[in-house]
């Protein structure tokens, strides 16, 4: 599923982005981006942006400005933890420095096809990871490539049937 975002939408996202960014690097904290030729700015504002994306897929409120150390969790859908990876490329893989990194419950992975536009590409289960990641090109991080990941509209069925106490 692709989503586009409006301008002020990106304007908003790239000036929280950016506080968030001098808050992270004063603190001490440092993202962990494999790719070396990005900067850590436009890692924080890729990652941002795709919670903002999730965010606005699954109708959830969106507080950029919460201050803190990430958790592990970026997103709640009534007590189901999210983390959102995001990633610069529409084939990308889903990634964790360790299996020990993957903290809530699901992972949805979001792909950047261009500046205003954002593939969800699926999520996936905590255990499912756990049984079925790769290592990432010898490094000490963990993926599960794009196909092995459900199709995000069966997490939205899933939380609908939830919400609504659907009996089948």
């Amino acid at each position: 599923m692709k989503i586009k975002l409006k301008k002020s939408e990106l304007s908003k996202l790239n000036r929280y982005a950016s506080l968030r960014w001098q808050l992270c690097r004063v603190s001490g904290v440092f993202n962990q981006r494999k790719d070396n030729s990005r900067s850590d700015d436009d890692v924080d504002k890729l990652g941002l942006k795709g919670e903002f994306v999730v965010s606005k897929l699954f109708n959830i409120n969106f507080n950029p400005s919460l201050i803190g150390i990430d958790d592990g969790c970026d997103l709640w859908i009534n007590e189901i933890s999210i983390d959102v990876k995001s990633t610069f490329y529409e084939n990308g893989k889903l990634l964790f420095k360790s299996p020990d990194a993957f903290k809530s419950d699901i992972s949805i992975l979001v792909c950047q096809i261009n500046e205003e536009i954002y593939k969800v590409a699926g999520w996936i289960t905590k255990d499912f990871f756990i049984k079925n990641f790769t290592s990432f090109n010898g490094s000490s991080g963990v993926c599960l490539e794009q196909d092995k990941l459900f199709k995000i509209e069966k997490l939205w069925l899933h939380l609908k049937q939830k919400e609504l106490s659907v009996v089948e």
